[in-house]
């Protein structure tokens, strides 16, 4: 027998506390042990097989799986098992948690991929932890990945589906719930190429499908070429989505296309905002009536305008910014209000009317013009 033992072991980012291996038997018929103790996994598995001629087979079996955010998963039954310098083959190994599976087999040599995965029936619910404070997700979700091509050029294919998921939010006030039905993603993969599309249909009536195709993305020349168009006749799904957010309302419509070089793409159709609502709980105020209009001119310029209501009072921003990654996104805008409230809570009241101007970039803004407060009030 041969015992190992190995602690706090880092590998890139991902810290293993412990590590133990045992083998027993001959290179003929021998059995080996792991135990994998991770900083937030665990993981178990038995390897029965012999070595003969520089080729290894045999079996995985009794593999176990336990992570903090995907839960416990277990094997079904043992995988064949083969490795070779020229060569890896692995049966169907199938992992559970209940009604979730989870699969992987496969064969890879020196010049050929053939690899598929499958989830199947797995439980969103497991993800909430990971979410805002009391929002939650509900629902089971299914994906297919095969992978094939050439170890250097793999090409990679997927498709991941869910006919219901919930997403709810419990607030103080009020709890808020939207479900998006009947969810696919497709994407494949090429040494040069990404296609994908995505489409989810929502409450009300809600649609969003986007598509599109990227060439060249792994070089700093990649260009761009989607689709997408939304139809969201109520935005009360927000607040689900952002806890300082009590209550929104609103109809969002979209339809653009965007191609070109990722840097500086060309855009062309239009996003708009009618009837918005959304309570902001950390200022303590309801932005009513809000309207928000962004259609491109001239290629990568996006021409924004948007309105709004709080109190008793209004604002409006009116500018434009430039898709232009290399001169770090410009932007110019203006900011006109009268008596528009922007605090309101028990500690501070504050109400404004902005009169400014903006101008810079992501890395430098300069604000030019005034503010007027009408009322403030400090408690």
């Amino acid at each position: 027998d041969l015992v190992l033992e190995a602690e706090r072991i880092a590998i890139g980012e991902q810290a293993i506390e412990r590590l133990g291996a045992r083998i027993a038997g001959s290179l003929g018929d021998h059995r080996l042990t792991i135990d994998i103790d991770a900083t937030q996994a665990q993981l178990d598995a038995v390897f029965a097989g012999s070595w003969e001629s520089g080729a290894w087979s045999g079996e995985i079996s009794q593999g176990a799986i336990d992570n903090d955010v995907l839960g416990s998963w277990r094997q079904v039954e043992p995988s064949s098992l083969a490795l070779s310098p020229e060569s890896v083959a692995i049966g169907s190994l199938c992992l559970q948690q209940e009604d979730a599976r989870a699969c992987v087999e496969g064969t890879a040599t020196r010049d050929e991929l053939a690899v598929s995965a499958q989830v199947s029936a797995f439980e969103l619910a497991s993800l909430s932890a990971r979410l805002p404070a009391n929002t939650f997700v509900e629902g089971a979700v299914g994906a297919t990945v095969d992978i094939t091509g050439t170890p250097g050029e793999p090409r990679r294919g997927s498709e991941a589906g869910a006919p219901d998921v919930a997403i709810r939010y419990t607030s103080p006030q009020e709890a808020v719930a939207s479900t998006l039905r009947d969810m696919t993603l497709n994407g494949e993969l090429g040494a040069d190429t990404l296609d994908f599309s995505l489409g989810v249909n929502g409450d009300y009536e809600s649609t969003l499908a986007i598509a599109g195709r990227v060439d060249a993305w792994r070089s700093s020349a990649a260009r761009l070429d989607v689709n997408v168009d939304a139809e969201i006749p109520d935005l009360a799904f927000l607040a689900a989505l952002y806890p300082e957010v009590a209550a929104s309302s609103g109809a969002l419509t979209a339809d653009l296309a965007v191609a070109g070089q990722f840097e500086a793409p060309d855009v062309t159709g239009s996003v708009q905002l009618t009837g918005g609502r959304a309570e902001l709980l950390r200022a303590g105020i309801t932005l009513d009536d809000v309207q928000l209009s962004a259609r491109p001119v001239n290629g990568n310029r996006i021409a924004l305008t948007a309105s709004g209501q709080s109190g008793e009072g209004t604002v409006s921003i009116d500018g434009a910014v430039t898709l232009d990654q290399s001169a770090g996104w410009p932007v110019q805008a203006t900011v006109r209000g009268e008596r528009f409230t922007l605090v309101s809570r028990p500690d501070i009241e504050l109400v404004v009317s902005p009169d400014i101007a903006l101008s810079g970039n992501a890395e430098s803004l300069e604000i030019s013009g005034s503010v007027e407060a009408p009322r403030a009030v400090v408690t």
